[in-house]
């Protein structure tokens, strides 16, 4: 092959590269996109599996300042119990506040908590809990919701000997035409 055809190849390899890793990643909103006007209102919880009668406390920022927020527990659909509403609780002069809550005796499976508090029309995301789980209790911590980088440094590790292999092929050939 010639030099050109190379180089269109690892052009057109690394495009398709590209799209696969744009296609396979997540695209959801993060809670710093411009479009929103800054932050949305976010709460955290300090485990998301609990026993019946078990506390979690739950904090939540980046609320309205001073802002009355009420939190409410509710079944999912593979969850029993009945709804549960915790607070009211005021928010800090930054949109901070920490409310600690007790699991509901007769609630089991898996529950949603929510906020009614919003900053700037952007409410805050649910999260899920799961009461009388069979991971122990509540000593578990906050349910990952980061990017998987596992696939990035694969992409970019096929990318690089790809790269290396084209290179060395190069330089091959071009010594090969040299003598």
């Amino acid at each position: 092959m010639r030099k050109s055809a190379w180089t269109g190849l690892l052009a057109v390899a690394t495009l398709i590269a590209a799209a696969i890793v744009g296609f396979l990643l997540p695209s959801s909103a993060s809670a710093d996109d411009p479009y929103n006007g800054g932050k949305c209102a976010s709460i955290a919880v300090s485990a998301t599996v609990v026993n019946p009668g078990e506390s979690i406390t739950v904090t939540g920022k980046d609320f309205d300042p001073n802002q009355v927020v009420t939190l409410t527990l509710t079944p999912a659909s593979n969850g029993t119990g009945v709804v549960k509403h915790y607070g009211p609780v005021n928010a800090d002069s930054k949109g901070a506040f920490t409310l600690e809550i007790v699991m509901p005796l007769k609630s089991t499976g898996n529950q949603i908590l929510a906020s009614d508090g919003i900053q700037a029309g952007c409410p805050a995301d649910p999260i899920q809990i799961t009461i009388g789980g069979t991971q122990g209790g509540g000593s578990q911590p906050p349910a990952h919701t980061g990017v998987d980088i596992a696939l990035m440094v694969g992409v970019a590790a096929i990318l690089l000997a790809a790269g290396v292999l084209f290179t060395r092929s190069g330089m091959r050939r071009r010594a090969t035409s040299h003598s």
